[in-house]
């Protein structure tokens, strides 16, 4: 047995059978972003494609390997957990044919996750019905003022990545967005802290503009809500801004701006110049842009009103809420969202959306409108109404749903208000049935919220996939 010395407190071990000869300069590395995850490093004397296999002692279930045949292998392993002795076997195979060269066996086991205080419990999954994949969001414990991190949950609600600023302070609607390669951290993000793409290694790629210094819950010019990365290459980012008003106090707008990697902001509109109820606040929680259209929308949570703009002018083409241009599903007894979230627009061009309910209503839905922009009448389609679900549910703030390839939707309801509901992230059939559900919370009474959430892919290929 041959030891690596262990960095961060992670106790490396080499063991098994001997190395290959044709195999050298074997080494096992911690990572130094990441508790969880390692990096393990060879040299070939032929081009080979190299493969990792990893699982719990005495199993191998997942594997990590090369994209491109070459002589210096590095392969990152992710997708493990905590305070976990893991088995590893390293592979050489024939980059053509795959047949296995040689191999060598190792062991790892992970450190702690530093941020101990978050409980995730798997309180509901059905394998054979759920939308197969890991669930990438972002968790904050305590106050909605508390360090905010970026996880992966597996199918079994275990944390098996993450990234965070490491920060005594934070915000709770810091928002992550896969990029496939990497992860976009933006939006709410603590003063002087940046936006981030980071690598699943855990190492920053590109940086966006610094916050400001966060006086108060919304300060001028801060970003918030939203920040996300369009098609071409650019950034959509929504700010909150304050416009001096003589002989009243400023009224706060939201602005939505269009900006280079570089930060060079190429467009930008202002809610204040073509919105309603200009002397209160809009509060946008979701900015979407319609590239091909030259359209964008803009959702208001005060107004509990979804706004199409013609992105030249500024103009407010139509309006979806009460009071607006569609008409209501006349079979709806609450045909119209209220505070609502993460509206997102379907294949078949139908409205999903996360609708809070208000403190009136006092229960959440996730919703389904079919919009005709010819009649301007609007359809509820599907629903999943927390007055009718096994357990009533019901937050005030924040949440998100996602339609999933199979047909389920992924909901997110977060809360870190004592009186809400708890803190889960759940997912549906179009039946109603829930198949999966992952519950938080910080141990004992302190709570814990996720803000939005969205399933990806696994990190890691289970071996059983790559042989079927």
């Amino acid at each position: 047995m041959r030891w690596i010395p262990p960095a961060l407190a992670l106790a490396v071990a080499l063991a098994g059978c001997p190395v290959d000869p044709a195999i050298e300069d074997f080494s096992i590395d911690d990572n130094p972003h990441s508790t969880i995850s390692c990096w393990v490093r060879w040299t070939s004397d032929e081009l080979t494609v190299g493969q990792v296999e990893f699982g719990p002692a005495g199993t191998l279930a997942y594997v990590e390997e090369d994209l491109e045949p070459t002589t210096d292998h590095e392969v990152l392993v992710v997708g493990m957990r905590a305070d976990t002795l893991y088995d590893l076997r390293l592979v050489e195979r024939d980059p053509d044919t795959r047949e296995e060269l040689r191999s060598a066996d190792a062991s790892y086991e992970t450190g702690a996750l530093p941020f101990g205080d978050l409980v995730t419990e798997l309180t509901e999954y059905d394998p054979a019905r759920v939308a197969h994949g890991w669930t990438l969001t972002n968790v904050t414990v305590d106050t909605v003022f508390s360090p905010s991190y970026a996880v992966v949950l597996d199918e079994e609600g275990e944390v098996v990545w993450y990234w965070g600023f490491g920060l005594d302070e934070g915000r709770i609607d810091i928002e992550v967005t896969s990029l496939n390669d990497r992860v976009l951290v933006g939006a709410g993000v603590p003063s002087g802290q940046r936006p981030v793409e980071v690598g699943w290694d855990g190492s920053v790629l590109w940086e966006g503009p610094e916050q400001v210094e966060l006086t108060e819950f919304l300060t001028r010019d801060e970003m918030h809500h939203r920040f996300d990365k369009l098609s071409d290459g650019t950034y959509l980012v929504l700010r909150y801004r304050e416009r001096e008003v003589d002989g009243g106090p400023d009224e706060g707008y939201d602005r939505v701006e269009v900006m280079d990697p570089d930060g060079t902001v190429t467009w930008s509109w202002d809610s204040i110049d073509h919105l309603p109820n200009t002397a209160d606040y809009v509060w946008g929680n979701a900015i979407l842009m319609e590239e091909e259209a030259d359209a964008f929308y803009v959702n208001s949570r005060n107004f509990n009103e979804f706004y199409r703009l013609d992105r030249e002018t500024g103009d407010v083409l139509w309006t979806f809420g009460e009071g607006g241009d569609f008409a209501p599903d006349p079979t709806a007894e609450y045909p119209f969202p209220t505070q609502a979230h993460a509206p997102e627009f379907q294949d078949d061009g139908t409205l999903l959306l996360y609708d809070n309910g208000g403190m009136e209503r006092g229960w959440s839905r996730v919703v389904e409108y079919a919009l005709d922009t010819d009649a301007m009448t609007s359809e509820i389609v599907w629903e999943y109404p927390g007055s009718i679900a096994e357990d009533e549910w019901f937050n005030f703030a924040m949440g998100d749903a996602d339609r999933q390839p199979n047909g389920n939707t992924l909901i997110t309801a977060g809360a870190l208000i004592e009186s809400n509901s708890r803190s889960r992230i759940f997912e549906v059939t179009p039946e109603g049935d829930r198949v999966w559900e992952v519950q938080f919370h910080g141990g004992g009474d302190t709570l814990a919220a996720p803000y939005m959430a969205d399933r990806i892919p696994p990190l890691a290929s289970t071996l059983t996939l790559l042989l079927n």
